[in-house]
Parts: C-alpha cells; sequence; structure tokens
C-alpha cells in the first residue's frame, strides 16, 4: 500500500472498470451465466460460488467448466444478455455518484475501461444518468493493459499521472502492468477481499464513501 496520495503523485486522470465498481450488475450477470451453462450442459452453481471463482478476462472462468471456444461463449453471452436485461436492472452501487462528483470538483479526468459491451455500458451509462462525467468510454478490451496503454498514448497522458480502479484483482494487476501511478481495488462488486489483497493495490476502498482518502 503506497502512502502517497493522488495528489502528492500528480494524478490528475482516473480510469475506471464498470461491472462491478461503477454498476451493480451482479445478478444479471449470474443469471446470464447460468442461462450459458445450460446451454452447455453444465451444472448450475450458487451466486456465492459465481462470485468465488470469477475471474477477469471472464473467459477464463468458463475454461474452468467447459471447453467451449471463446466465440460460442460470446455468442451465448449476447443471447443471454438479451433474455434477460429487459427483466433484471441494473443500478448504481451506493454513493457512487457522490464519488463522481467528487472527482470532478476535483478537477479528475474520468474514463473507463472495461472489457464488457460497449454498447451496454452506453446504455448503463445514460439510462443512470452518469454518461456525462467520463471523457472516454472504451469497451470490449479483452486485454485491459493494451487497452490501458493505447488509451494513454492517444491522449498523451503519462502513465504514472493516471490511475485505475476495479473490484477484480485482474484490473489492479493490468493497471500495475501498464505502469500506473496508481492503482485502487473496490470491496462493493465481484472481487474478494482476500485476492484483491493479494493484488497489491495501492489503496483498497471498503465503500464509495472512501474516496477521500485517495486526496489526504
Amino acid at each position: 500500500m503506497k502512502e502517497k496520495n493522488l495528489i502528492e503523485l500528480g494524478i490528475k486522470n482516473v480510469i475506471f472498470d464498470h461491472c462491478g465498481t461503477l454498476i451493480n450488475n451482479l445478478y444479471l450477470t449470474y443469471k446470464i451465466t447460468m442461462f450459458i451453462f445450460e446451454k452447455l450442459g453444465i451444472k448450475e452453481i450458487t451466486l456465492e460460488e459465481f462470485k468465488r471463482e470469477s475471474e477477469i478476462p471472464f473467459f477464463e472462468f468458463y475454461q474452468k467448466f467447459t471447453d467451449a471456444t471463446k466465440e460460442e461463449i460470446d455468442k451465448l453471452f449476447v443471447e443471454g444478455c438479451k433474455s434477460f436485461k429487459a427483466k433484471i436492472e441494473v443500478s448504481l452501487f451506493p454513493g457512487i455518484s457522490d464519488m463522481l462528483n467528487f472527482f470532478e470538483m476535483e478537477d479528475i479526468t474520468m474514463a473507463i475501461l472495461s472489457s464488457y459491451m460497449k454498447e451496454e455500458i452506453e446504455l448503463n451509462l445514460r439510462r443512470l444518468g452518469i454518461r456525462n462525467y467520463f471523457s472516454k468510454v472504451i469497451g470490449d478490451a479483452d486485454d485491459k493493459v493494451e487497452g490501458l496503454q493505447v488509451f494513454l498514448g492517444e491522449n498523451n497522458i503519462e502513465p504514472k499521472k493516471a490511475a485505475y480502479v476495479g473490484d477484480m484483482p485482474y484490473d489492479i494487476i493490468a493497471g500495475q502492468k501498464a505502469g500506473l501511478g496508481m492503482t485502487v481495488a473496490v470491496l462493493w462488486g465481484f472481487g474478494s477481499k482476500e485476492k484483491l489483497m493479494e493484488a497489491d493495490p495501492d489503496y483498497l476502498l471498503k465503500n464509495p464513501a472512501d474516496i477521500w482518502r485517495l486526496f489526504v
């Protein structure tokens, strides 16, 4: 864990993951996954088992249960999304709007980089009224290390002047490999505290209200 905060490090750019970090779509993702399991003849698992076994990139999760190709999984995921997204609403985690507003008041430029489908991210952000906070939304990022590097390069942002916020160990590791100045793990999403601690983030936040810790 680092002792230096955003101000001391001169960080003015914060990049967020989407699912499990800003948007609470855990149950929707679980139901879509069980739809895929059913189509592939895989035995259903509980929600707690799903959370415990979740991996990013998500295809690595499916590889624990099936030999199906990524293309097959992606096709079924789109089918499942169409079947369930009208039935199960996603929402912002409590305190997210206040957190984003706080960043905006501190003159922090915000963006999103996620492995989730860009079209769905845009729909979620607009429906939940937070699209205007983000200068850029990047979806379908199978390789987050490359995605972060490309984003920073295209926007002339020095890696050490940017932070990545996510809820899975892969998010933290991707930020570290991309050379970012700070990685922030959040405990309100998919990832367990134990696995996130193993990834060694610079900060570990219990809830969005803890965002002040990044500034003092």
